[in-house]
């Protein structure tokens, strides 16, 4: 019983960083099967002649479970992107996003849950579907598989 009352006081010091959460969004690819994940988003430009990845996501496979996750480094606008499960169909999907609309939000001890995953049911079906990645976010889709 200490333990738990102990557990809860600390509880009152500490905050869920926000690299916690990346890392909580990345442990479904731990022991899947690597699927090939082509992207062809259009890189970003920045200084005189400078530029990187548009999108970059990997994509592992673990029975008929797919989990794609995909970082979108825009801070300016959202990116929309054609997902195609090739040999494979969407049964149900569930999507979780890490984003906010200030880039530099952040968990502290004073504002602990400023910046914390939105979880919630994507609606998509079949074999191919866009979606839209929000700026500067980190999306995970579960998807279930037929």
């Amino acid at each position: 019983m200490a333990l738990g009352r102990a557990t809860n006081d600390l509880e009152h010091h500490f905050a869920t960083t926000t690299i916690f959460h990346p890392f909580d969004m990345y442990k479904s690819h731990k022991s899947g099967q690597s699927l090939g994940f082509v992207r062809d988003a259009p890189a970003i430009s920045f200084r005189a002649n400078k530029s990187f990845w548009g999108l970059a996501g990997s994509a592992p496979l673990r029975g008929k479970a797919c989990v794609i996750t995909v970082v979108n480094p825009q801070v300016s606008k959202p990116r929309t992107a054609e997902v195609s499960l090739s040999g494979a169909s969407a049964r149900a999907c569930n999507g979780t996003v890490l984003a906010s609309t200030d880039i530099h939000a952040h968990n502290d001890k004073e504002n602990p849950r400023v910046l914390e995953p939105e979880r919630k049911p994507a609606g998509i079906a079949g074999s191919s579907f866009a979606w839209i990645f929000k700026l500067a976010s980190l999306t995970r889709l579960e998807i279930d598989l037929v």
